[in-house]
């Protein structure tokens, strides 16, 4: 998938109407956008059960919840036959060791993030709920510490935990990271999204 595709499905997702798109979205500091074309985690159980969707999308969502997999199954439930369901969210190192540590830094800013996975994982979560990976596209983004402590606003502690975890890092995880500057207020790094889209054949 090639960034045109990429944008194209993002547009399609923020265009089309609700009624066909359930659109699952995670916003700062965990707070869950409620318009008029996304829901709520918590209000999923509350859906009508007749209402199947063509394209279901988790933004940042599966990361924030105990059971992935559960999620995912319950979801797929209210996907039309044919119907995509798309996940974008972080993506770690393939070591576990290495994955451990990143979900570990972004745990001290972020409280109600479980967990995100290597590329496998989010793979085999799919395969496992039987939906047919249909493509993947992944994009790096460069942040600074700067803009999480503002977004997240950690405590003078868990800031200080965060300088550690990142001066600390291990070389595979720098390398994943791009850590810069740190242990100095301009720290930097950059995190890995994936978009995977995959399909519900029966």
């Amino acid at each position: 998938m090639n960034f045109t595709q990429y944008r194209q499905i993002l547009s399609y997702l923020l265009t089309v109407s609700t009624d066909t798109t359930l659109k699952l979205d995670i916003v700062d500091d965990n707070l869950v956008r409620k318009t008029a074309d996304s829901i709520g985690i918590e209000d999923i159980q509350n859906l009508p059960d007749e209402t199947l969707y063509d394209v279901i999308s988790c933004r940042f969502v599966l990361s924030q919840v105990d059971d992935p997999y559960a999620m995912i199954i319950g979801l797929k439930q209210l996907l039309k036959v044919g119907g995509l369901f798309v996940i974008q969210d972080l993506v770690l190192p393939e070591k576990s060791r290495q994955s451990a540590y990143v979900n570990g830094i972004i745990q001290c800013f972020n409280k109600s993030y479980h967990q995100a996975f290597a590329q496998y994982a989010w793979d085999g979560l799919l395969l496992d709920s039987d939906l047919k990976h249909q493509d993947t596209y992944k994009r790096s983004i460069s942040t600074t510490l700067h803009n999480w402590v503002e977004l997240y606003q950690p405590s003078a502690r868990t800031l200080q935990q965060i300088q550690v975890l990142l001066v600390q890092a291990p070389l595979a995880v720098k390398t994943h990271m791009e850590i810069e500057y740190a242990g100095t207020p301009y720290a930097g790094f950059t995190l890995h999204e994936i978009v995977s889209v995959a399909q519900k054949e029966e």
